[in-house]
């Protein structure tokens, strides 16, 4: 996709919507304008929602009048997508055109500059502003060069969970090799561990060491609680968990409040990977009101007609008519998979997931995408889902339906949301593409279970999950498990935990079951 910066700047400076703070966010937004105040630190954890580039839109937004004329803020982030989504931010700050020009420059590779050539040219003394991703190299005019002139460079880092040590500070290297470490005025990073997703073994392996946020907190641990920093370099405790209970006692802030996710559904990923903090502002019984105000039952009652559909059709209609928030939808299979060691699709998932997709999008006339671990889930899902679309004659859906793979969802976020569930086993291989997913990167399942706004169905087997989690050491997974069985009012029971018990039949999410 190419962003048209001309397009962008007229759309967006308009723009007047305020944009008021509160709790967590407030004090994280005074955290980081201090540390630009002061030339200090700011680390700023943000689980799913919780408003990381917004906080910075603020903080930018607060700083700009202040800044002495050698400094500069340079928002760093890892995609062209989140530039382009800073910079619309970011333009009506400027609403003189020839000011805009002067004082911000735009550096990524997927973006139209025709008639703004200017915001990609060098860094000037009047450049206030800097939106980059973190792999460009950003230029430097020859006044500011000078010798006489001393640069200082406040760091914005977006994203920052995956973010090697050095990487952040490719768009300033060659002031830093004219100027050395002097020119760096603040650092400020906002990321997410627990999100660091798709990562190389070497990362994955040294995380603590070599990513640029952990190794952050592991100083930071280190200086407070000196005798829990030892506890985490010898594991008998994690990073995170330490952090939670102990959180360091100067430059860091947990944004604790989603906008995203509709209560109680937030509570999965709370209780899994942020210590119970996180907590949620929107009200899922008024979410799934306003769906039941407005879906369209006639179509509804067409696709309930159809054999192939009409059991997930009747379900969406309980969650509606309920008053629910989404479903689970357990998934009995002897061979989930096919071939444990190789196959990376199951055409009984693809089916749940297509079928719900279809009946979700005519429904609520609402975007709706399936999340799954594996690209070749993926593919085959979409083409599962063309077919239906033809075979039912609902060519309108083609724009209301997405098939994505969790690494492409990083970061977004969508109405529906279909998350299926990868091999919940583990493999005899450790060979790198064949060791179940899920337990090499836990943060996986994070991501799949906090993408969505409104309905959420989760297709596979928790129990099995569970299980396999419990047997691995990997308590995110089986607390995650734990938590989507019992909004789904059930208790896995048996030596294998591979039966169910139905214990609330009209909780929050609707189960189901397909039993091979």
């Amino acid at each position: 996709m190419v962003y048209n910066i001309e397009k962008i700047y007229y759309i967006n400076v308009k723009d007047r919507q305020q944009i008021n703070l509160e709790g967590t966010a407030k004090e994280a937004m005074e955290l980081i304008s201090n540390s630009i105040k002061k030339n200090s630190l700011a680390v700023v954890q943000g689980p799913p929602g919780t408003g990381k580039t917004t906080l910075y839109y603020t903080v930018i937004e607060n700083s700009l009048d202040d800044l002495d004329e050698n400094e500069v803020i340079v928002y760093t982030a890892p995609s062209n997508r989140l530039v382009a989504d800073m910079l619309k931010r970011m333009c009506k700050l400027f609403p003189d055109k020839n000011t805009f020009l002067e004082q911000v420059r735009v550096y990524g590779s997927q973006f139209n500059y025709t008639n703004f050539e200017s915001l990609r040219g060098p860094i000037t003394k009047k450049v206030k502003l800097v939106i980059t991703t973190d792999y460009q190299r950003i230029f430097f005019s020859r006044e500011f060069k000078s010798k006489d002139y001393l640069s200082r460079f406040h760091m914005l880092i977006d994203e920052a969970s995956r973010s090697p040590l050095h990487r952040e500070f490719t768009p300033i290297a060659e002031e830093l090799l004219r100027s050395g470490k002097q020119i760096l005025g603040s650092l400020n990073v906002i990321g997410d561990p627990m999100q660091a997703i798709s990562l190389t073994e070497f990362y994955r392996i040294s995380r603590r060491e070599y990513l640029l946020m952990e190794k952050i907190l592991m100083k930071l641990i280190e200086n407070d609680y000196p005798d829990l920093y030892k506890d985490i370099i010898n594991k008998k405790i994690d990073l995170m968990d330490a952090i939670y209970q102990n959180p360091p006692k100067s430059f860091y802030n947990f944004l604790d409040t989603t906008r995203r996710l509709p209560t109680p559904t937030e509570e999965i990923i709370s209780n899994a990977y942020y210590g119970g903090l996180l907590k949620s502002v929107v009200d899922g019984k008024r979410v799934i009101k306003e769906i039941g105000r407005s879906y369209d039952s006639e179509i509804l009652n067409r696709l309930k007609n159809e054999q192939e559909l009409s059991g997930f059709a009747k379900n969406i209609e309980e969650v509606i008519t309920t008053e629910r928030i989404g479903i689970y939808h357990h998934v009995r299979q002897k061979f989930a998979y096919n071939d444990p060691e190789y196959d990376l699709y199951d055409d009984i998932r693809a089916k749940i997931a297509a079928s719900y997709a279809i009946i979700l999008a005519a429904a609520t006339k609402k975007h709706t995408t399936i999340i799954s671990p594996y690209v070749d889930m993926s593919i085959q899902t979409k083409l599962l889902i063309s077919s239906l679309i033809n075979r039912y004659n609902l060519r309108e859906l083609n724009e209301l339906i997405d098939v994505t793979t969790v690494q492409s969802m990083l970061g977004g976020e969508d109405y529906n949301i279909i998350a299926v569930l990868g091999k919940e086993h583990t493999t005899q291989s450790y060979d790198e593409p064949l060791y179940t997913i899920y337990f090499n990167e836990p943060e996986l399942l994070n991501v799949q279970l906090s993408r969505h706004k409104g309905i959420f169905i989760v297709v596979g087997n928790l129990g099995r999950l569970r299980t396999t989690a419990g047997k691995e050491h990997k308590d995110e997974i089986k607390t995650a498990a734990e938590e989507v069985a019992r909004l789904s009012g059930i208790e896995f029971r048996g030596t294998r935990k591979s039966d169910i018990d139905i214990i609330d039949p009209h909780a929050e999410l609707l189960f189901d079951i397909y039993d091979q």
